[in-house]
């Protein structure tokens, strides 16, 4: 994978929610003006624009000459999403609207969902040219079985640190049943491709997605990855199926 040297900088900003909250925004453009493609980056529970997978799809897909939006589901900011305030409903919608933004400037807007930012493409149906699920999950129980309530509120470790809960964002995910998952899956219409990483434990929710989708689609594993495409070149290998995908769109 070649090195960010081509990336002459990052511009930082927020896209208004349509409920006024602000969604965080990482943007690296592929030329100097927005090119006529881009790709939005939605990461996974716990997960950060900054994680390694974000980091080197940035550097792959501005070199490819897509133009990428990396969001932010919770941030810092004063006006901003907390990861105790948030929901998945609240993660679709952010999801739409920053995909809206990017439709402003470019003529195709792609979306790749890692994690339960895959799950968060199953509720947004996002109006894109395609869509990318990687290693993303579709029984979003999974998740809280391992959380422990603590004081009546949701709490688990992450990054060595306490993450709090929004309780309501687990009452959800908890009431989502495989029926709700597949209806929710048969709605997409965006072509979508769904990457799962064969290291990891989720490769029946991959298959669960894939099966559930009726749009065009497409389904690729990666042998020696594990949830987060660090091992070897297994990110590459996510990104250069990911690209020859969008690129049929």
């Amino acid at each position: 994978m070649s090195s960010a040297a081509y990336i002459k900088e990052e511009k930082d900003f927020y896209v208004t929610a349509r409920d006024s909250k602000d969604i965080f925004i990482r943007y690296a453009a592929a030329n100097d003006n927005p090119d006529r493609k881009a790709v939005v980056l939605a990461h996974g529970i716990c997960g950060q624009p900054e994680e390694y997978i974000h980091m080197f799809a940035r550097n792959y897909f501005t070199e490819k000459g897509y133009d990428v939006y990396r969001m932010s589901f919770y941030d810092d900011g004063d006006n901003s999403r907390k990861i105790h305030t948030t929901t998945l409903l609240l993660q679709a919608n952010d999801m739409n609207d920053v995909i809206s933004h990017a439709k402003e400037s470019h003529d195709k807007v792609y979306v790749c969902g890692h994690s339960y930012g895959g799950a968060t493409i199953l509720f947004a149906n996002p109006d894109t040219n395609a869509t990318a699920f990687w290693d993303s999950s579709f029984d979003v129980t999974r998740f809280w079985k391992d959380v422990k309530i603590i004081d009546g509120k949701p709490m688990t470790q992450s990054w060595r640190i306490n993450m709090l809960f929004n309780p309501e964002m687990m009452e959800h995910a908890n009431s989502q049943s495989t029926e709700n998952m597949e209806s929710l899956a048969q709605s997409i219409s965006s072509p979508s491709v769904v990457i799962t990483a064969l290291k990891h434990d989720m490769v029946d929710q991959s298959k669960n997605i894939f099966k559930s989708l009726t749009c065009e689609k497409e389904y690729h594993e990666i042998a020696n990855a594990k949830h987060r495409f660090t091992q070897g070149d297994t990110a590459l290998e996510l990104y250069n199926a990911t690209h020859q995908w969008f690129e049929r769109f």
